[in-house]
C-alpha cells in the first residue's frame, strides 16, 4: 500500500490522480498531487482525514514506513508549499494510530536546513509521546484548491475503497452537522420565528397579558 501527497506539475512529473497501481496491484497506489502552490497545514491534514487514513485503516498495515520529506516546508528553498513544524507533527501523530504505533522515519528530502530541521524536530517529538496543535490546524479550512484536488484522487480510487470513502462522507457530514450546531444562536432562531395567530387569538392573548 503505497500513498503520496506532493505537488504536482513538478518534478518528475509523476504521481498523479489517475495512477492506481496496475494489475493486481490496482488500487493499492493513492496519489494526491496538489496542483495550487502554498498549500498549507490544513490542506495536507484534509489529504490525511479524507483519504489516506480511513483506507489506511481500512487495509490494517502491520507496519508503515514513512518517507519524510521536508520540502513543502514553510520557507524550504525549492518545494513551492507552506507547512509548518506543527503540519507536519499533526501528519505523523495521525500516521502513528496505524499498525499499533510501529512507524519508521526515514528522511527523504528538504532543501532548506532550517526549515528541514524544524520539522524534524517536531516529528522526533511526536515519536518520544508529544502531542501536536491540532486546534490551531483545524480552526482553517482547507482551500477550494487542495479538496478538488482531494476529490479528484477520490473519483480513482473510491471503487477499491468503497466501504472506507464511505465510511469517511458519513463522518464528514456528522462533523459538519455538529459544527453547524454549535454555531447556532438559539435566540436568534427564536427572534426570527413568527407563530401565525388564528382567528378570534388574539382576543385571548390580550386577556392573558391582561
Amino acid at each position: 500500500m503505497y500513498f503520496s501527497v506532493h505537488k504536482g506539475y513538478f518534478y518528475p512529473n509523476t504521481g498523479w490522480h489517475k495512477e492506481v497501481g496496475i494489475d493486481e496491484g490496482k488500487g493499492y497506489t493513492v496519489n494526491i498531487p496538489l496542483c495550487s502552490a502554498k498549500m498549507q497545514d490544513e490542506d495536507y491534514l484534509a489529504c490525511f482525514d479524507k483519504v489516506f487514513i480511513p483506507i489506511a485503516k481500512n487495509y490494517n498495515p502491520d507496519l508503515v514506513i514513512v518517507s519524510a520529506g521536508f520540502d513543502p516546508a514553510a520557507g524550504d528553498t525549492l518545494g513551492p508549499m507552506s507547512v509548518s513544524p506543527n503540519g507536519f507533527a499533526c501528519m505523523l501523530h495521525k500516521i502513528l494510530s496505524l499498525a499499533n504505533g510501529k512507524v519508521v522515519c526515514s528522511l527523504e528530502g528538504g532543501y532548506g536546513l532550517a526549515s528541514t530541521a524544524a520539522g524534524a524536530a517536531a516529528c522526533v517529538d511526536i515519536l518520544l509521546g508529544g502531542e501536536p496543535d491540532y486546534e490551531s490546524v483545524y480552526q482553517q479550512e482547507p482551500s477550494k484548491t487542495c479538496l478538488d484536488d482531494i476529490a479528484k484522487t477520490i473519483t480513482h480510487i473510491e471503487k477499491y475503497w468503497t466501504d472506507a470513502l464511505s465510511e469517511q462522507s458519513v463522518d464528514d457530514a456528522v462533523a459538519d452537522l455538529a459544527n453547524d450546531l454549535q454555531n447556532l444562536d438559539i435566540n436568534e432562531i427564536v427572534d426570527q420565528v413568527e407563530v401565525p395567530l388564528a382567528s378570534g387569538d388574539e382576543d385571548i392573548v390580550e386577556k392573558n397579558l391582561q
